[in-house]
């Protein structure tokens, strides 16, 4: 499927850090600036908690395959995370040289989800489970062994309500669904029947003929939805960016998710 009405202005960032979660994104939102002819952004945020953590005296690691603790410092950390964005860079020339994209890349300092938040974009991919060590991170067997494990999950979930945001997302869920072959779920706010009706007619004219979609009514809870989706076999969540900022209980919602996210203004 060629996106409907994508053009080379529009603006994909994809917000990455040290853990091997964020590659999934990556490679995901180059595949779409590969599509759109697009140039990628991407946002490499070292994580100030992990920094303010190593600069303790006390601050260690716990190995969780040995059980042996190893002693961090934020000279270390922060030579880690150097050497994390030089390999980064020379993935990003592969993928300019072999996907023929182009692309811009720029470190900043602090909490992942709140810069990733707050950057400028059209399209905005996020890995948002953060239960990963350093050590994790510069693993790559156990890079792998996460990544496989991940793609074994199959549906790609997308939250719909009238709107020209809703509208965008679920063209690029759909996108996302096709080129993957994949299942598509419909997320639907919880309504009265007649309101749910003119929800589905409004998006079955969009779907055209697809069948492999189906439709999930939503609680009014947005963390307990996020937390339904999360349980049901998503392996990425495709919401429209309602104005510019989410509530305190909508973040923690998405940091708990474990799979990628995608935000379409």
């Amino acid at each position: 499927m060629r996106p409907e009405a994508h053009s080379n202005e529009t603006r994909i960032l994809v917000a990455l850090d040290a853990s091997p979660s964020s590659m999934d994104s990556l490679e995901m939102a180059v595949n779409l600036a590969a599509r759109m002819r697009a140039q990628l952004e991407t946002l490499f945020i070292e994580d100030i908690n992990l920094l303010r953590l190593a600069a303790l005296p006390f601050a260690a690691e716990l190995d969780r395959s040995s059980g042996e603790a190893r002693s961090m410092s934020e000279a270390g950390i922060t030579s880690a995370l150097q050497a994390h964005v030089e390999k980064l860079r020379q993935r990003l020339d592969w993928f300019r040289e072999h996907r023929k994209i182009q692309y811009s890349l720029r470190t900043v300092r602090g909490d992942y989800l709140t810069e990733a938040m707050h950057a400028d974009s059209d399209i905005l991919f996020i890995y948002t489970s953060k239960r990963i060590s350093m050590g994790e991170a510069t693993d790559p067997s156990r890079s792998a062994a996460m990544r496989a494990a991940r793609r074994r999950v199959s549906s790609i979930f997308t939250v719909y309500s009238v709107g020209d945001r809703s509208g965008k997302s679920l063209r690029l869920a759909v996108e996302f669904a096709d080129n993957l072959g994949t299942e598509l779920v419909i997320v639907l706010p919880a309504a009265s029947d007649e309101v749910l009706e003119s929800y589905q007619t409004d998006v079955a004219k969009q779907l055209g003929k697809r069948t492999n979609v189906r439709f999930k009514i939503a609680n009014t809870d947005f963390a307990i939805t996020a937390s339904e989706i999360d349980k049901n076999g998503c392996c990425l969540l495709v919401l429209p960016k309602h104005g510019d900022q989410f509530d305190r209980a909508e973040i923690n919602a998405l940091r708990s998710l474990h799979c990628p996210l995608v935000l379409v203004g």
